[in-house]
């Protein structure tokens, strides 16, 4: 993810943005999936999946749930904005 932006996410196990880590089992089920099928003895198709999984994942989430971080002082002067807006319609 680019710098100076978060993701709005949920995260499994606090860390890992909920793209990712479905990328991540559904390429490890492909990979699986298609193990079996092709009745192969290594596990490369697996890796090769969970891998490719983790990266679309990982685009998914910079691509459609990135969101530029706000200052923590514009957020507050914010705050202050709406509490005089409070403020003067209760006095009205």
């Amino acid at each position: 993810m680019k710098r100076g932006y978060h993701s709005t996410q949920s995260k499994y196990f606090n860390t890992v943005p909920r793209s990712e880590f479905l990328g991540l089992a559904l390429g490890f089920a492909i990979g699986m999936f298609l193990t079996g099928l092709f009745r192969m003895d290594s596990s490369a198709l697996e890796i090769v999946g969970a891998v490719i999984g983790f990266a679309v994942g990982y685009w998914i989430d910079g691509k459609y749930f990135a969101e530029k971080d706000i200052p923590a002082e514009q957020i507050e002067a914010e705050q202050a904005e709406e509490a005089e807006k409070a403020d003067d319609a209760e006095q009205s």
